[in-house]
């Protein structure tokens, strides 16, 4: 504490030292008020979405499309959050990588938790719960999905952990699809309105919604906005999965990485979301990539902002 008093008493924003005394809360929202300010971020903010603004299809030439698209997606909003904190994960020694965490930003996590209304809907688990076992510690309510696995028998009552043994798609049905066990079935799929349906929760802020269905990103984001669920979505965190296993020939290639930036183009442009955040996955590298440049399998956090960022209610809150 005396550490940030003395901080907060000699910190300088934009030329002006601030108040002679100073809470912990005050300090956070000066330092945020600050860099966020900053020109050097803004005008590289604004640059970054100029970007993704004017992107149109980029037809016939596939090397061009895809250095676009790893480029693009690299060039994260620095203004737009002012808090990301890293959540679960689970440490592979083969790769020397945290595998499986999960970027958030907690700007407005703070608040659903204290109103009792933070909701993750998260699709795709396999063995690694961690993310949503944290979520739910924290005093979210999870829902969570995985047409693969079964949840373990000492998740089962955990009272705001909900399962179904549910894919995500684009439609509510049921589509063939390799079992582990290299069979083939018949998945029961559903789309996110579908699947918020299940539990009641149509007229509800998802807080955070996490994909990570390996491949099924491709069909079910372009559904997402045509549908218009992205209104009802504070925050999404997903894994892309962009390499030879499901864009294997250039006429898929084109097809779903102009697809997918298009769908970050309507989620900046129609619901004011903001790409603050990519990861490579370590593990994966660039093994996958028909050219070996560029990492196939990397997460992706979009973040819808409020008007404003820290103010003093906000702050109230926190002391």
């Amino acid at each position: 504490m005396t550490t940030n008093i003395i901080a907060c008493l000699t910190f300088l924003t934009i030329g002006h030292i601030l108040a002679e005394s100073c809470t912990d809360a005050d300090l956070i929202q000066k330092i945020a008020e600050w860099s966020n300010s900053l020109p050097v971020l803004i005008k590289q903010d604004e640059k970054r979405l100029q970007n993704f603004r004017d992107f149109e299809p980029i037809l016939d030439n596939p090397s061009l499309l895809r250095n676009t698209y790893y480029k693009m997606v690299s060039e994260t909003q620095q203004t737009a959050c002012n808090i990301i904190k890293r959540i679960g994960g689970s440490w592979i020694k083969e790769c020397g990588f945290l595998d499986g965490e999960k970027i958030i930003c907690m700007d407005n996590l703070h608040e659903a938790v204290k109103k009792n209304k933070c909701l993750i809907y998260s699709f795709g688990l396999a063995d690694d719960w961690d993310f949503e076992l944290g979520m739910a510690k924290i005093g979210c309510v999870v829902r969570a999905f995985d047409p693969n696995v079964e949840i373990p028998k000492k998740y089962a009552d955990i009272k705001n952990l909900h399962f179904e043994k549910i894919g995500l798609s684009n439609k509510v049905g049921k589509l063939k699809n390799g079992a582990p066990d290299g069979s083939i079935r018949n998945m029961p799929v559903v789309n996110l309105k579908g699947a918020m349906e299940i539990f009641g929760d149509q007229d509800k802020e998802i807080t955070y919604l996490k994909l990570d269905v390996e491949g099924a990103e491709f069909y079910a984001l372009p559904e997402m906005v045509k549908s218009g669920v992205f209104k009802q979505i504070r925050q999404m965190g997903i894994e892309m999965h962009t390499g030879s296993r499901n864009l294997h020939n250039p006429k898929i290639i084109q097809k779903h990485l102009n697809s997918s930036l298009m769908v970050f183009k309507e989620l900046q442009e129609t619901y004011g979301f903001r790409l603050i955040a990519y990861n490579a996955n370590g593990c994966m590298g660039k093994k996958y990539c028909l050219t070996r440049s560029y990492h196939n399998y990397h997460d992706l956090v979009f973040y819808k902002p409020p008007s404003s960022n820290l103010n003093d209610s906000t702050c109230d809150e926190l002391k």
